[in-house]
């Protein structure tokens, strides 16, 4: 019997239990509690990476296992939560927001896996899946808060939005990259404390915005220095070929 790295593949499944647990709390009715399962799996969705990088246990076993676990909690999981508290009431159109939505979360995992969008150290190619999960989750917990957020036609413009990022080739920031090994100027550290006290003020909706802002402004960087992403993504077809 083939042994694996136990450890990794734990917080893996840690992932995908939070999933599952999001799909029974949709089922049942409990919305909010669905939006927090899928809110805690990222921790386990970064944990596996992160230990699997600083224990050098990194394996095609452990890649797969991720995937399949991302595909449950970031694609499944929201696309039912928003289906029975939303979707549903707009009939076919809502199952085809639902599938567009989940089929792009599975096409970012396979081009991912298959390495057909190149590797960078820096970027990801197209908007994470789990950034996309935690934004649907965490309108889900601002909604009461943010009555535009109720209105029947939101949510399939925004899953139909995300699921566009999704399959698209504008590159998102890796943020273990960007805070665990890039130094920075002191200016930055200020700016991060202020938007920490922001997040304070904000309260409920804190995270609604956090995830707002990693999804616009990824996209609003990659446009106001298109040239620089377009260079450094051109590097890295090139070192594969």
């Amino acid at each position: 019997m083939r042994k694996i790295y136990l450890l990794p593949n734990l917080m893996t499944t840690g992932n995908f239990f939070c999933g599952v647990m999001s799909l029974s709390a949709s089922l049942k009715g409990h919305f909010e509690k669905a939006a927090l399962w899928i809110l805690v799996a990222m921790l386990f969705d970064f944990l596996d990476g992160y230990v699997a990088r600083l224990s050098k246990s990194y394996t095609k076993f452990g890649e797969e296992y991720d995937s399949l676990s991302d595909l449950t909690t970031f694609g499944i999981a929201p696309m039912i939560l928003m289906y029975r508290l939303v979707l549903s009431g707009l009939g076919r159109l809502g199952i085809s927001v639902a599938f567009i939505y989940s089929v792009s979360c599975a096409l970012r995992l396979a081009r991912y896996n298959a390495k057909l969008d190149g590797t960078h150290k820096s970027y990801f190619v197209g908007l994470p899946t789990p950034a996309a999960g935690g934004f649907l989750a965490a309108n889900i917990l601002a909604r009461h808060h943010l009555p535009w957020l109720e209105n029947i036609w939101v949510a399939p413009l925004v899953m139909f939005f995300l699921g566009f990022l999704m399959v698209s080739t504008i590159p998102y920031p890796r943020l273990s990259g960007l805070f665990l090994k890039r130094k920075e100027p002191f200016i930055y550290l200020v700016i991060g404390a202020l938007f920490l006290g922001a997040v304070i003020f904000l309260e409920e909706i804190c995270l609604s915005v956090i995830f707002g802002s990693y999804v616009v402004g990824g996209l609003s960087y990659y446009f106001f220095s298109r040239s620089r992403v377009d260079s450094a993504m051109q590097e890295v077809h090139k070192e594969k070929i």
